[in-house]
């Protein structure tokens, strides 16, 4: 199944950091997601979080995608360091 709305979004989540599902597939829920990265820098994993529109409101988006943001580098630098275990 493809989301031609979804492909839009791509400059924009290049852009921020993270993408944004403002209720596209299920109607009035909203996600937000993060690519993690391997050892080699490629995009391995995502943290994603979600909830209904009314608590991924505008006002709390911002702090909602930096605390998104973080972790998500938080725990690639965790994979990134335990992969380079016992390589060394």
């Amino acid at each position: 199944m493809r989301f031609p709305s979804c492909d839009s979004a791509s400059p924009e989540t290049r852009q921020h950091g993270y993408a944004v599902n403002p209720g596209l597939i299920v109607e009035g829920g909203w996600g937000m997601g993060a690519a993690m990265f391997d050892e080699y820098g490629r995009p391995a994993w995502a943290l994603s979080l979600t909830g209904i529109e009314s608590r991924c409101s505008t006002s709390r988006r911002p702090e909602l995608s930096r605390l998104l943001l973080e972790q998500a580098h938080v725990i690639t630098k965790k994979l990134r360091n335990r992969s380079t275990v016992g390589r060394r």
